[in-house]
């Protein structure tokens, strides 16, 4: 699992929806025979949690490598990155 989401940030919205599926599939199989608990996530949560926690960190450290990509928005009184 950590081999998938390690830069699942990045690629995941150019996978195509049966690349998506293979992958959930292979998270059912390992499932299933075991190597991962019943209770597992789909992989749609999965790579958004990366990409949440992905964002937290930029927000958090000021001198993060990706910092100069994303700038603040403030929409509707909420302070929020947004990638460029």
């Amino acid at each position: 699992m950590a081999r998938l989401l390690y830069a699942a940030p990045a690629w995941w919205g150019f996978a195509l929806a049966a690349d998506r599926q293979r992958i959930e599939r292979f998270i059912v199989r390992t499932v299933r025979m075991g190597y991962l608990p019943p209770e597992q996530p789909d992989a749609e949560s999965l790579v958004t949690e990366a990409e949440n926690r992905l964002l937290t960190c930029v927000s958090h450290r000021p001198y993060h490598v990706f910092r100069p990509v994303f700038h603040l928005s403030s929409r509707d009184g909420l302070s929020t990155y947004v990638f460029s």
